[in-house]
C-alpha cells in the first residue's frame, strides 16, 4: 500500500514540474523574440533617424535664397556637412565624430 501511494505522490509531483517546464521554454521563446524585435527596433529607429537628419539638412538652407547642405557619411563613421549659399561665396565645412 505503501508503494502505491509513493507512485501517486511521485505522478502528482512530475505533472507540476512538467508544466513549469514547459513555462519555462514558453517563457525562453518570449524573451529570444522579444530580443530581436528589440535589436530590429532599434536598428530601425537608427536608420530613420539619420533619414530624417538628412532630409531636413536637405531641406533647410541659407537665408535669402536657394542653398545646398550635403551630408556624406565616411569610412569610420565620421560625417562631413557642407553648407553653401546660392552663389557659392559662402561656404562652410564641418566636420563631426560620433562617439
Amino acid at each position: 500500500m505503501a508503494d502505491v501511494n509513493a507512485a501517486h505522490a511521485g505522478l502528482r509531483i512530475r505533472r507540476p514540474l512538467r508544466r513549469v517546464e514547459q513555462l519555462a521554454k514558453k517563457v525562453d521563446s518570449a524573451v529570444w523574440s522579444g530580443l530581436s524585435l528589440s535589436l530590429s527596433l532599434s536598428l530601425s529607429l537608427s536608420l530613420s533617424l539619420s533619414l530624417s537628419l538628412s532630409l531636413s539638412l536637405s531641406v533647410t538652407g541659407p537665408r535669402g535664397g536657394r542653398g545646398r547642405a550635403d551630408v556624406g557619411a565616411g569610412a569610420e563613421s565620421d560625417s562631413d556637412l557642407t553648407l553653401g549659399g546660392a552663389d557659392g561665396q559662402a561656404e562652410r565645412r564641418l566636420s563631426f565624430h560620433p562617439s
